[in-house]
């Protein structure tokens, strides 16, 4: 009898040190790239719901572009920067379906440097992986199901990054084995990511996209646009695009302005704005295609006057205990120029 119950003890030992082993082997072997992006997810579901008036969502050029928190400083504006690096047109659907399920915002911010990009038919990337941090409901199924098929492979590598042993182990390296960014992170800076990379200031050259070849949106796209604009209509979200000026080509700024026109929704080419937001290209960017410290200030500055000017938005400042102060983002006036100084610093 004893024999068996070693026996059986033995087996249960084992089958935990397995089960650990592929835990601790699943973490070091995740593309670890793309922490930030699932700290973020984690941060935004930690929001009471129905808390937000405006969410924001991008690729990294809107996600280090657009600081929530210097618009509610200077204009009250209760907002979230839900974005995430490399995001095309179809990861940004899906983080606002994923928003909408807690969240019930008056306006939906669309950044567009990718607005013509849309995930079919591929292997798992960052940009897919960093989903998982979402949990499962039906829009996420579709998008998953848009990007992998029916192909098992893709979804074994999307859920067990241990399958994919010898492509990762060639990238394996000391970060791997460390979390470094964690939702309470994003939950200080209502979701601007600004931890920068690069030097503290890059001098760019901006081309007007009015000087580029324009092109027409692809049909996938299209669809995708059509189903958001469907979708805010339907809760009552007013839909705004925007695009951040960067340099290198940007091909969609006609096509964008024509598609919101006609579809009931607005286009902010802040190109055509770039004089009245004071945007210097030797003093602002970090890097050709990312806003530096004093560039997202004037940005943000920028676009929270737009929407106070042209939304019916509360003054969140006048809301006490509201979750831009306290415990969620910094406390105004007692240590804000403590914040400011700290993000000033990482730009260094």
């Amino acid at each position: 009898m004893k024999n068996k119950i070693y026996r059986l003890l033995s087996c249960i030992v084992v089958i935990c040190m397995l089960i650990g082993m592929f835990s601790v082997s699943q973490f070091i072997l995740r593309p670890n790239e793309t922490d930030q992006c699932k700290a973020n997810i984690k941060a935004f579901h930690e929001l009471p719901e129905n808390s937000l008036d405006v969410i924001f969502f991008g690729s990294s050029h809107g996600w280090r572009g657009i600081d929530p928190l210097q618009m509610y400083e200077d204009y009250g504006i209760g907002a979230y920067n839900y974005g995430g690096n490399w995001q095309k047109l179809s990861t940004e659907a899906l983080f606002v379906h994923d928003a909408i399920r807690t969240q019930k915002p008056k306006v939906v911010a669309i950044e567009t440097y990718r607005i013509n990009k849309v995930i079919e038919d591929q292997n798992m990337d960052g940009e897919i992986y960093y989903t998982k941090a979402m949990s499962n409901f039906p829009y996420k199924q579709e998008y998953l199901k848009k990007a992998f098929g029916n192909e098992l492979e893709r979804y074994v590598a999307y859920y067990f990054p241990f399958s994919q042993l010898h492509s990762s182990w060639n990238t394996l390296n000391s970060e791997n084995f460390h979390v470094w960014y964690k939702p309470e992170d994003f939950l200080k800076t209502m979701g601007y990511f600004n931890i920068p990379t690069g030097k503290k200031v890059q001098s760019v050259e901006i081309t007007d996209p009015a000087t580029q070849e324009q092109k027409k949106l692809s049909e996938g796209a299209v669809e995708i646009l059509n189903e958001l604009v469907a979708t805010c209509k339907e809760n009552d979200i007013e839909l705004l695009f925007y695009s951040i000026p960067c340099e290198g080509d940007f091909n969609y700024d006609a096509a964008m302005e024509k598609y919101a026109a006609e579809n009931d929704c607005t286009y902010i080419d802040l190109y055509d704005y770039n004089d009245e937001i004071g945007l210097n290209q030797d003093e602002d960017y970090m890097d050709a295609g990312h806003l530096n410290f004093y560039g997202v200030q004037k940005v943000s500055d920028f676009m929270g006057k737009y929407l106070k000017d042209n939304y019916e938005l509360e003054d969140k400042r006048q809301v006490p205990g509201n979750i831009w102060e306290g415990k969620y983002g910094y406390v105004m006036g007692q240590n804000k120029e403590d914040w400011k100084a700290k993000q000033k610093s990482t730009e260094e």
